[in-house]
C-alpha cells in the first residue's frame, strides 16, 4: 500500500497522559487524513480501517493523546484549501469520532503542535494561517 505524504501520524506510546491501566493500543500507529478523512491503525504489520473522521483534515492537524483518546486541532481541507478551527476526538476503545461544536480554536491553523498537560489541559501552539501567516500564539483547551 502506498501512503499519501499528507497523513498525520500518531504513535501511541506507553506514556500516554491520563492512562492508569494497560493500554491495548500501545505500539499502534494511527494515520489520519491524507486524501480524505481517513483513519487507519497500523499494528503488528496489519492496517485496519477505522471510522472515518467527521471533518476532512487532509493536511497537518495538531494532535495529542489522552489515555485511549486522540484529539485533533485545526488542520487543512484539501478541496477548500482552508485552515480549520475545529476540535475532534477519537475514542480508540469504541472506534468513534466526536465533534464538540462549542469548542473551537480561536485562530484557524494547520501545521501546529499540541501537547496534553495534567489530564484535562491541551495546548495548541504555532502553526500557519493563510491570512495571518506563521502564527506565534498558544491556545489553551480545557476539557474539564
Amino acid at each position: 500500500m502506498e501512503f499519501n505524504p499528507h497523513f498525520t501520524q500518531v504513535f501511541i506510546s506507553s506514556g500516554a497522559v491520563g492512562q492508569n491501566i494497560q493500554n491495548q493500543f500501545v505500539g499502534s500507529l494511527f494515520l489520519l487524513g491524507g486524501l480524505g478523512n481517513n483513519c487507519l491503525q497500523f499494528k503488528n504489520h496489519d492496517i485496519l480501517m477505522k471510522q472515518t473522521m467527521p471533518i476532512e483534515k487532509s493536511f497537518f492537524p495538531a494532535t495529542c493523546v489522552k489515555a485511549s483518546t486522540i484529539f485533533t486541532f485545526g488542520g487543512c481541507n484539501l478541496n477548500e484549501k482552508q485552515q480549520s478551527r475545529s476540535l475532534e476526538s477519537y475514542s480508540m476503545q469504541s472506534d468513534k469520532w466526536s465533534t464538540n461544536e462549542d469548542m473551537k480554536l480561536v485562530e484557524a491553523r494547520s501545521q501546529a503542535s499540541a501537547c496534553m498537560l495534567k489530564s484535562h489541559l491541551a495546548f495548541v501552539f504555532g502553526g500557519y494561517n493563510k491570512e495571518l501567516g506563521t502564527l506565534d500564539s498558544i491556545e489553551k483547551v480545557d476539557f474539564s
